[in-house]
């Protein structure tokens, strides 16, 4: 029982010295390895055979021991990073470097100064500590211990308990000791190096500014004059006990002298000072100030320098004042009721007055001008251009010639009867046209266009306007192509809504036999075509009207018939040839084009549906797709020819090559669609019967095969 007691307080003892020493002792841990058993579940593998000789594997669960190694640690208690062994049970703080005099080390490499000193630092490298004293030391002094002050060196204490300087020997007079042995002049006192008093310099009073002339710096900033100057308005002025005369100043004491400008004469016997001047003064003038003239009375000094007379009131225009008051008209010039008028010789003409001797001015509105005769008379003046086509009767009245007539901005222009519409008036009754527009026949300006307008007439200048049922076509600004509403469905639209079926299409039954339709439907007559016929294949599409086009290479064929009676086509091409290229046809005979637009008709019906000439008459320019025909009940003849141009070509054909047997059966290929499926389910069945075969073969080889596998274990 003493034991267990003994140990408990040895444990409360240990407990407590490291708690008042936690911050200086730190824990550590020791590590150390350890074995354990360990028990563990696990599966094994094993294999059995199967009904067809195969091996079939299994696993199955088992139990199983092992060792296992663990670290643990050991706690343990050392000085902590900063700290010192000083004994078992004591850590104490360490710096470095120590700390220096009047501190101590109070945590690691923090130092703390003693009582009475301080330190802004607590780094043992930076710290210093210093004495404190609580009430301050004076200026010139420092504290050397806690509470103690002293003077610094070359300072003494004065009565007032402070630390002043001190000069050996002493200041002079009006001097100061500013530092030890320096001497400085007290305020409002200059150093005068080149005097001197007892071995050191001399203070001498400063006045600013300056003093004035005849006077001294008696104190700082105060000025006195000199024997026999009166101080007045900051100037030491001389006294003379007898007054100066007029335009004289007192130079010296008792001593009177002229000012400048001004010079000793004479007047009435008396000495005094009048004004000089360097230049005489003018006629009428006198020198009243120095080098200032100035003139009697009734004159006035004038810019050139002289004495005018003065007359109030004014002298009149053209008149001059010659004396005081008093006026004389210049030469030229004559006094008529207080007004100076110029004097003419010869007598101004009509509209005219004398403005200036010897010279005539019109009045407003009229300009002088000589007579073949050398005469002057006074012609009126108007505004603007009324000498062209005009003549000026009045002050800005004008009067326009024979064929003119006045526009708003007062100019005469010529007159042409019924107007110039997009023209210009060049002269009377005659028109220049605009650029772009020529003369008519009815003398109107008509516009023109470099390309003629097909199917539309010329609006304005290079502008065409189609005629009622066309509208420009794509891409060209002269050609109007018909326009069919609604747009043509398997055919072709040639005049405003009129549609021309394509081959092999035929239109509705209620439409039968007319052409303002707009649904073409297959033909319902039509038949095999023999050998020699070809196949047509059209393609059809949206254009930019709207209307369903052909698609074709073949393109379109509009020559201009030049010397068409010259014009001889093969005779050996039959005319059935140029009808199978062509749907519409232009008529030309030996003057040019006999209708306005191509007959989208059968060749053999004109505009009124009469039965046309023979078309065995006709013969086949094939490279021109022309038709040069005879005249009816006529044989074909050069000389009076009749002309038909395609317009509208047919499609392009396709031509399929005819069969060479008499009975013209047609070639039967067979669908290559129906021999990919056959091919298809022959591979796929086959693939089957592979499949089952292999199958078959495999179950048969495991069953009569002979394994023997060893027994396979596997631990989890």
């Amino acid at each position: 029982m003493f034991v267990f007691y003994k140990t408990l307080g040895l444990i409360l003892i240990w407990s407590l010295w490291i708690g008042e020493n936690s911050g200086q002792f730190c824990t550590d841990r020791k590590y150390v390895t350890r074995t354990r058993i360990q028990w563990n579940n696990g599966e094994r593998l094993v294999t059995k055979r199967g009904w067809f000789g195969n091996v079939k594997y299994k696993y199955e669960p088992y139990v199983y021991s092992s060792t296992q190694y663990y670290t643990d640690y050991e706690t343990v208690y050392n000085c902590c990073p900063g700290y010192k062994k000083l004994s078992s049970s004591q850590c104490v703080p360490e710096c470095s470097p120590q700390c220096p005099s009047n501190a101590q080390c109070i945590r690691p490499n923090v130092c703390q100064c003693s009582s009475g000193y301080f330190s802004l630092f607590s780094h043992p490298t930076t710290i210093k500590c210093q004495p404190i004293c609580p009430r301050g030391c004076p200026e010139n002094s420092q504290c050397t211990a806690p509470g103690v002050c002293s003077c610094n060196q070359g300072y003494d204490v004065s009565e007032a308990e402070k630390c002043v300087p001190i000069c050996e020997p002493p200041c002079p007079e009006n001097a100061e000791c500013l530092k030890p042995n320096q001497c400085a002049c007290s305020k409002g006192y200059a150093k005068v190096e080149s005097v001197s008093h007892n071995g050191t310099f001399v203070c001498q009073a400063t006045c600013s500014p300056e003093c004035p002339a005849n006077s001294l710096c008696s104190k700082p900033n105060e000025c006195s004059c000199e024997e026999g100057y009166l101080m007045k308005n900051g100037i030491c002025e001389p006294i003379c006990e007898t007054p100066c005369m007029e335009n004289g100043y007192c130079r010296k004491p008792n001593q009177c002298e002229c000012m400048e400008g001004y010079e000793i004469g004479k007047a009435d016997e008396v000495l005094v000072c009048v004004a000089k001047c360097e230049n005489e003064c003018p006629e009428n003038g006198f020198c009243a100030e120095p080098n200032k003239c100035e003139c009697d009375q009734g004159y006035v000094m004038a810019s050139n320098g002289t004495c005018d007379p003065v007359c109030d009131p004014a002298c009149p225009e053209n008149g001059k004042c010659s004396g005081p008051n008093e006026c004389t008209c210049l030469k030229g010039y004559r006094m008529v009721d207080n007004h100076c008028e110029p004097i003419c010789e010869n007598e101004c003409p009509e509209y005219a007055h004398c403005s200036q001797p010897n010279k005539c001015e019109c009045s407003n509105g009229y300009r002088l001008k000589l007579t073949s005769s050398y005469d002057l008379f006074c012609e009126p003046q108007c505004r603007g251009n009324c000498s062209t086509f005009g003549k000026c009767v009045q002050p800005n009245r004008c009067e326009c010639l024979e064929g003119y007539e006045m526009d708003e901005m007062e100019e005469c222009k010529p007159i042409c009867v019924g107007g110039c519409l997009n023209g210009l008036c060049y002269r009377p009754g005659v028109c220049i046209c605009n650029p772009g527009y020529l003369m008519g026949p009815f003398n109107t300006c008509e516009p023109t266009c470099s390309l003629p307008c097909q199917n539309g007439t010329c609006v304005e200048p290079e502008i065409c306007q189609c005629s009622e049922g066309y509208r420009l076509q794509a891409g060209s600004v002269h050609i109007c192509e018909p326009l069919c509403e609604p747009a043509c469905y398997n055919g072709l639209c040639v005049e405003p809504n009129i549609c021309l079926c394509h081959d092999n299409y035929e239109p509705t039954e209620m439409r039968q036999g007319a052409y303002n339709h707009s649904y073409c439907q297959k033909s319902t007559t039509s038949t095999v075509a023999e050998s020699s016929s070809t196949e047509l294949q059209t393609t059809t599409e949206t254009s930019s009207s709207i209307a369903i086009a052909i698609t074709t290479t073949t393109p379109a064929i509009s020559p201009q018939p030049q010397n068409i009676t010259r014009v001889t086509p093969k005779p050996t091409v039959p005319p059935q040839s140029c009808l199978d290229q062509c749907l519409c046809w232009q008529e030309y005979d030996e003057f040019g084009s006999i209708s306005t637009q191509p007959k989208c008709l059968h060749i053999c019906l004109d505009s009124h549906d009469k039965p046309c000439r023979n078309v065995t008459q006709c013969h086949c320019d094939n490279e021109k797709l022309q038709l040069l025909c005879a005249m009816e009940n006529e044989d074909y003849s050069e000389d009076d020819p009749q002309l038909y141009i395609c317009k509208i070509p047919k499609p392009q054909t396709t031509t399929s090559m005819p069969t060479t047997n008499a009975s013209n059966e047609m070639k039967i290929t067979a669908d290559p669609n129906e021999n990919a499926g056959n091919l298809l389910w022959l591979l796929l069945s086959s693939f089957m019967g592979v499949c089952c075969l292999a199958a078959l073969v495999f179950v048969v080889y495991r069953k009569y095969c002979q394994y023997e596998d060893p027994l396979v274990e596997y631990e989890l």
